[in-house]
């Protein structure tokens, strides 16, 4: 009778560069569903470094040693530097708001174990390009990619929140307040008007503003060489700690209810029609941007179309107190949702040509 052959024990057979080598061809998903084919192949994959370096590789085209100070930042874990880069795949490349031709262009792009998004400044013909930071996302110890920054008008000032689940086709990204001790399974804040949520966020970003210390406020985002990396790490240690220290940029209720009490006895918001304002970005084919305010890049704009059928389009909207009774604490968050889009813009060049 001729011998079972265990395709299990056939796989951990496979010396460690040869499983390298063909998980090089392979995508994060196959080597997930290979790892639940059974317990030992669980096991050995999650000890195993090198088939999850190889799609580090794959997913972050860049210099070997860049690549293994991310890793070592990550505490060694090949696997987490890959779950990372995994997760916020839906969010690099391009985006445009309305009008990209104005500047409205924000490119996310790969920073140091985090994804940065930063915004092109509308300029004059020049040999360098001009860009101010947006937002920033960073991985966790475990390679989660929960923790936002949202960078201000001052270099070093950052507003923590909360990076939320991202749908794997997004094309649109809502900047949101979220209560986590709220009961619905879906987020509220869509359903209120454009003067209350505008009034919340605003609330939300004067009392969770935190600042680098000066040093690392001039620290590149990017590594220009390995010489940059030192101070990447120390800048990646100091942003981390202000994120836990801030409990993660969460307010309390009363807080902000006292907030957002003297915000209106001094300035009195206009009216706002009955049909509300989305607030949304929007990616049109490859490309997302922003609205400056107040200093902050917020990712704050409005509908392209008012019959456009989403979620921030609900004619009855929820009351804010309603809304902050949900939890005692709020905190701002990144949202990347699906979204029928009813309008494209395209870069036109506005000089006449003759």
């Amino acid at each position: 009778m001729a011998a079972v052959v265990d395709g299990a024990e056939l796989i951990l057979s496979v010396p460690d560069d040869v499983l390298a080598l063909i998980s090089a061809h392979l995508r994060p998903g196959d080597l997930l569903a290979l790892s639940a084919a059974s317990r030992r192949l669980r096991a050995a994959l999650s000890a195993a470094d090198k088939p999850w370096l190889a799609q580090c590789r794959r997913l972050l085209p860049s210099s070997l040693s860049q690549l293994l100070a991310w890793r070592a930042s990550a505490g060694g874990s090949s696997l987490a530097v890959c779950r990372f880069l995994h997760s916020v795949s839906p969010l690099r490349g391009l985006w445009a708001h309305q009008n990209p031709e104005l500047g409205n262009l924000v490119a996310a792009l790969p920073g140091f174990l985090s994804l940065v998004a930063v915004r092109a400044i509308p300029q004059e013909l020049s040999p360098r390009l001009l860009w101010a930071p947006v937002f920033e996302i960073l991985a966790d110890a475990h390679g989660r990619s929960t923790l936002l920054f949202l960078h201000g008008h001052h270099p070093g000032s950052l507003f923590p929140g909360l990076l939320a689940p991202l749908n794997p086709h997004a094309n649109t990204l809502l900047l949101e307040a979220h209560a986590p001790v709220s009961s619905s399974p879906t987020s509220q804040f869509p359903r209120l008007s454009f003067g209350n949520r505008r009034r919340l966020l605003d609330a939300l970003v004067a009392s969770c503003r935190l600042t680098l210390p000066p040093d690392l406020a001039a620290a590149p985002l990017f590594a220009r060489s390995d010489e940059d990396i030192p101070v990447l790490v120390a800048r990646r240690e100091a942003m981390l700690r202000l994120h836990t220290e801030s409990g993660g940029g969460m307010v309390g209720r009363p807080e902000l209810e006292a907030l957002l009490l003297g915000a209106k006895k001094m300035l009195p918001l206009p009216a706002v029609d009955a049909s509300g304002e989305k607030v949304r970005l929007r990616r049109s084919l490859p490309a997302m941007a922003c609205r400056v305010k107040n200093g902050l890049r917020q990712m704050v704009t409005r509908s392209a179309s008012a019959n456009s059928r989403s979620e921030y389009a609900d004619s009855k909207h929820l009351p804010l107190d309603e809304f902050l009774r949900a939890g005692q604490i709020v905190g701002l968050s990144l949202r990347g949702a699906r979204m029928r889009l009813y309008k494209l813009y395209m870069i036109t060049d506005s000089r006449s040509t003759s």
